[in-house]
């Protein structure tokens, strides 16, 4: 049996359906329990003068938008998760906020392996 795949499985099947079901709905509370690690995370970036930010388990968003809006932004960053419904919920909060849905600011599906997965 391979261990990996096994518990990869697992947790796409959480995370795209009850797990990532019930993160979103408490979205807007684990939004605001995240704050401080958004702002610590955006003065990181700011201090190292990052030119690129990759975002692994990106959930809804909060902490790569955060990212891309550190000082001097002027970054590629991107948020990857496995599950489909917290990307799609990542993508609507980029656009609520006024950034393209482009390359600039991509939010994508991933396996754990780093594969993408068509959405």
């Amino acid at each position: 049996m391979d261990i990996e795949r096994h518990t990869n499985g697992e947790q796409a099947a959480l995370w795209n359906g009850s797990g990532g079901q019930a993160w979103i709905a408490a979205m807007e509370l684990l939004d605001q329990v995240f704050k401080p690690f958004e702002a610590m995370l955006a003065e990181a970036v700011a201090a190292r003068a990052a030119n690129r930010v990759l975002d692994v388990g990106c959930g809804t968003g909060s902490t790569t938008l955060a990212a891309a809006r550190a000082p001097g932004a002027r970054r590629a960053c991107v948020g990857v998760d496995i599950s489909a419904p917290m990307i799609d919920a990542a993508r609507a909060a980029r656009n609520a906020q006024g950034w393209r849905p482009t390359s600039s600011l991509p939010m994508r599906r991933c396996t754990r392996s780093g594969a993408p997965v068509s959405t």
